[in-house]
């Protein structure tokens, strides 16, 4: 997605940020965002002022063109996936999100079986960032 910007930045702009560390640390932040952002919408906008000498740059991307600009890296992603699911005999159909959540969490409680002893998950980024409760647990109600 960054390559993807400083092409659009200089297409617009007439100038290649791609030697400037400050502009590209920047345009990584917002665009680091904008993936973020993209897991629950269809649609973002990029905005940073005076990204490189006195230009400001706005753009937008899709969910959809994000997917575009990135899958042969997802298709990389997938192909290790299929790996370590033929490597454990697991059909894909019997997988959910609830696997990734039950690794996770004997990872951090410390579970040192075979099992998981040598997974490392490097980013989960949960779909629900607030969850409301009532009973027992949670003597306010919410």
């Amino acid at each position: 997605m960054v390559n993807h910007f400083v092409q659009e930045f200089k297409r617009k702009n007439k100038k290649d940020i791609s030697g400037n560390t400050r502009a590209l640390r920047r345009l990584k932040t917002a665009c680091e965002n904008a993936k973020r952002t993209l897991s629950s919408t269809t649609r973002t906008s990029i905005e940073i002022d005076s990204l490189y000498r006195d230009s400001d740059f706005c753009a937008t991307i899709s969910r959809h063109r994000f997917e575009q600009l990135n899958i042969d890296l997802f298709g990389k992603c997938m192909k290790l996936v299929k790996k370590c699911l033929r490597d454990a005999k697991i059909d894909k159909t019997s997988v959910d999100d609830v696997v990734l959540i039950a690794v996770q969490a004997a990872i951090l409680s410390g579970e040192r079986s075979k099992k998981v002893k040598d997974l490392i998950i490097l980013d989960v980024m949960p779909q629900f960032r607030e969850l409301k409760t009532t009973g027992p647990f949670n003597k306010q109600g919410s």
